[in-house]
């Protein structure tokens, strides 16, 4: 059986392509495409080697229900434990992201572990890596990781706000592109384009980076992502601090 070192679970492509461009940048893992004898292949996780035959994968799961996921995760340790490490990054959208969204989470993996898992929120959001102690069908005593990570960390938003933030880091010219980009934003009217607030924020992102880095305006999402120098960044480190230890 393959090792898993870990598993980083996010919302979206965006968030995916973010993280695994910062990882592989500070751990200099190198991304596997269409890796073999991987689990959830119906799934779109890129997966990273980080060693010989040691693997990372970074799977979104379309919104901010990560419940399902989780089910899939401890329903296979169930079985045979092979994941070091289980990771959630999410967007710290509002107060529920701090409770309700981590409490039912704990609750998918009590069900499928047939443990107690109830950690105080305020212990480890943000903070550690806590041990979930199980058995597996065999009776075998075995442990995983779990960290809980919002994003920001310290304010409402969501990965998109903080990647700005970071940008904004000790560059006031870049500061006042994205404050721009915001404005914009925040007076566009359309009853077609951007209805969501996550759409805006994306949007928001979007111009800055394009704005940044005008000969790859045409670019998607990935590139513009990938020419940027996230590691450098002070706050990207800070926020991230946990997925380092993976």
């Amino acid at each position: 059986m393959m090792r898993i070192k870990g598993m980083i679970l996010c919302e979206g492509r965006t968030d995916r392509d973010l993280i695994g461009c910062y990882l592989s940048k500070v751990k200099q893992w190198s991304y596997i495409e269409n890796p073999e004898d991987v689990p959830f292949t119906d799934q779109k996780i890129n997966w990273y080697k980080c060693d010989d035959d040691v693997y990372v994968g970074i799977w979104p799961v379309g919104g901010a229900d990560f419940k399902p996921s989780i089910a899939l995760i401890m329903e296979r340790e169930r079985m045979e434990h092979g994941i070091d490490k289980v990771a959630i990054v999410t967007d710290h959208d509002d107060e529920n992201a701090e409770s309700k969204r981590l409490m039912s989470i704990c609750g998918v993996i009590e069900d499928n572990l047939s443990i107690t898992f109830r950690p105080s929120s305020e212990a480890f959001i943000n903070k550690e890596w806590i041990d979930i102690e199980f058995s597996d069908m065999f009776g075998r005593s075995s442990v995983i990781n779990f960290a809980y990570i919002l994003v920001p960390k310290n304010e409402y938003g969501a990965l998109e706000t903080y990647m700005m933030d970071s940008l904004a880091d000790n560059d006031s010219e870049k500061r006042n592109v994205i404050k721009q980009a915001k404005q914009f934003i925040k007076e566009f009217d359309s009853n077609v384009y951007l209805k969501k607030r996550r759409d805006r924020i994306k949007a928001e992102l979007g111009v800055s980076l394009s704005i940044f880095s005008p000969d790859k305006a045409l670019s998607t999402m990935i590139e513009l992502i990938n020419s940027v120098e996230w590691d450098r960044f002070v706050e990207t480190h800070s926020q991230f601090a946990l997925l380092r230890d993976i």
